[in-house]
């Protein structure tokens, strides 16, 4: 037994030893023209290769330094795809037996352009993507004339980078994934099915982008695909900027929309890592897991839409200054099948209370439609606003709503544009602090000027503090609300106090802009007051003997604005004391044809205009009064 094992070993030092000749004084970069010329047929676009080596990493390695991919013959620009080298390591035993067995490739550094045309043919800039030769994993190649077995066992990539630019979307959308790993590993028998592990840097700084699955090969008679796919992403090492400028329609998302980046971490708390947390820890921008499962995916970029996923969201965060609190225990699940997607639940917590959304998005490959239903629940109001100045008027209250509504289109234009649909909010314990009403509508009566400093002189103290509280306390609201061209209508608003009952209809735009033209009613013993305090607000006076001022509550919110209409209620004080001016004119007349003297000085029961009632007719009529 002694003897054959002796035998063996020396035969396999005389191989290692002989390979290591071979090696050390074979000279395979002189075959590096006839590679360039084979891959160059193979490709039909121009490629450059700096060198080619052999070494030995547990079996023989070949190397190739500096491969390029050129678009046109020129070679000029930037190449189609760029590899800084390429290593494959081919085992020794196999090729006695004519078979190539590839223990390994790893790619380092690659570089390659991908772009979508408008038709949906997927390119490597100027190169079309083709299904992978025969020579795939298990499958005949012919390498010197003759047909030998070729079986790759495993790829690597290590710190990729891929731009994506796709000119079927409108706007064309232009995409960077950097630091991109690549593990392809291929487990006998499996043959052309390989599992895969991905990881990469997408519209960040670190790798947050990781997926795990088996990938089919494509291969003439099938585009490939992949299965069991699972991908995981941390939104709390996004880069919203970059996500905003690759992806127009989801500015929204980026800094214009007040997103609110991680805190940069502090130069005497050491460096930021790949695994520090960003999320509800660093307290700004997004943060939370989200899960993609994928049973299986058509590797054809005109079938995407027909894949069968499922996307969950957990443990989301996002923190906005256009909220005054952060959207907290965000949970997403979706399933899409077809060209169909279901939004099971979508669940978060916002501004102390609760948010839920379920829906439905349907005809994906002609004109996507969805209709969703949104509830409410206990908002506090003080925290869903952005925190206002410390002299700004502030809402209060909790806030609780219903909506079900339909939409067009998979853009935030088209759908706000197409939105329709009815619903319903109702608001408890409403308070304006910092901001009377009423107070602030008489203010703004200019045309009757030194109106409020006759109210503060001449009404009854127990009407003051009508117009000198600081807040406005409301009553409950119960508001009815339709969305149509764009925004929230309400065909019937209705608020009321102990001092007032405002009634209105308006629209609210979904950009958050408010108009709302209005009648506020005064109750009628303040109006009653008010009258003997002013008498030139009599004409405003209604059948009831209540003060009605047409207003207009308009603004963006938070901040909104309660205006009189100032030329209304100059055109009745006018007409009244008009009427009042022309009938003292005509009795005098009178008594004149009756045998008064014509020289008569004006009667003490027929009064000259008050000084502020000639001021309006001045401000009306734009004469100056005789002194």
């Amino acid at each position: 037994m002694r003897t054959p094992l002796l035998i063996a070993l020396v035969l396999i030092g005389v191989l290692i030893v002989g390979v290591t000749v071979f090696l050390a004084t074979f000279d395979v970069d002189r075959y590096r023209p006839l590679l360039v010329t084979q891959l160059e047929s193979a490709l039909g676009k121009p490629v450059h290769l700096e060198r080619l080596s052999l070494g030995w990493r547990g079996g023989i390695a070949v190397e190739l330094q500096g491969l390029a991919v050129y678009p046109d013959a020129s070679k000029q620009g930037e190449p189609a795809a760029a590899i800084e080298r390429v290593i494959a390591v081919v085992r020794l035993l196999p090729l006695l037996r004519r078979e190539v067995r590839v223990a390994s490739v790893v790619v380092q550094r690659p570089t390659i352009r991908v772009r979508r045309e408008p038709s949906g043919a997927v390119n490597v800039v100027g190169l079309a993507v083709v299904g992978a030769p025969a020579a795939a994993s298990g499958k005949s190649a012919n390498i010197g004339g003759s047909p030998v077995a070729l079986d790759i066992s495993a790829l690597c990539i290590e710190d990729g980078t891929i731009h994506v630019t796709d000119a079927m979307a409108n706007p064309p959308l232009a995409i960077q994934l950097r630091n991109v790993d690549v593990v392809l590993k291929n487990t006998p028998p499996m043959g052309g099915v390989f599992y895969v592990d991905i990881r990469v840097a997408a519209f960040s700084k670190t790798q947050n982008l990781t997926l795990k699955g088996r990938l089919r090969l494509p291969a003439r008679d099938h585009p490939g695909e992949l299965e069991d796919v699972k991908a995981e992403t941390d939104l709390g090492r996004l880069d919203l900027q970059e996500l905003a400028q690759a992806f127009p329609a989801a500015k929204a998302l980026g800094p214009q929309a007040g997103l609110v980046p991680p805190p940069a971490p502090s130069p005497k708390g050491g460096s930021a890592t790949a695994d520090r947390p960003t999320g509800p820890a660093a307290g700004g921008g997004m943060a939370g897991r989200v899960i993609v499962t994928v049973d299986r995916a058509v590797l054809d970029p005109k079938v995407l839409t027909r894949l069968a996923a499922r996307v969950q969201v957990s443990q989301g965060r996002v923190v906005t200054t256009q909220l005054g609190s952060p959207i907290e225990e965000v949970t997403v699940d979706i399933v899409a099948a077809k060209d169909r997607i279901d939004l099971k639940q979508a669940s978060a917590r916002i501004a102390g209370g609760g948010l839920t959304v379920v829906g439905t998005i349907e005809s994906l490959d002609t004109t996507p439609a969805s209709s969703f239903k949104v509830r409410l629940e206990r908002w506090a109001l003080d925290s869903l606003f952005a925190r206002v100045g410390p002299d700004e008027p502030q809402l209060r209250g909790r806030l609780d709503a219903d909506f079900e509504g339909r939409a067009q289109g998979l853009a935030w234009p088209q759908i706000s544009r197409t939105l329709t649909g009815q619903g319903r909010v109702n608001v408890q314990e409403a308070r304006i602090e910092r901001l009377n009403i009423l107070r602030e509508v008489f203010q703004r009566l200019s045309i009757l000027p030194g109106l409020m400093q006759s109210l503060q002189a001449k009404l009854p103290a127990s009407y003051q503090a009508k117009l000198t509280a600081r807040d406005t306390v409301l009553e409950p609201i119960d508001l009815a609300v339709t969305a149509r061209d764009g925004a929230l209508a309400f065909a019937r608003l209705q608020l009321a106090t102990d001092s007032f009952q405002l009634e209105g209809a308006g629209r609210l735009g979904l950009d958050g802009v408010l108009s709302c033209p209005s009648l506020l009613h005064v109750d009628p013993e303040l109006s009653a007051a008010i009258i003997r305090s002013v008498a030139e607000l009599a004409p405003l006076a209604d059948a009831q003997g209540r003060l009605e001022l047409p207003v207009v509550i308009q603004g963006t919110l938070p901040r909104v604005v309660v205006l009189p209409d100032v030329q209304y209620v100059a055109s009745r004080v006018v007409a009244t004391k008009a009427q009042e001016l022309l009938g003292g004119l005509l009795e005098r007349a009178l008594e004149r044809r009756d045998g008064s003297p014509a020289n008569a000085p004006p009667s003490s029961e027929s009064p000259a205009p008050p000084s502020s009632t000639r001021q309006l007719l001045e401000q009306l009529i734009g004469k100056p009064s005789s002194r």
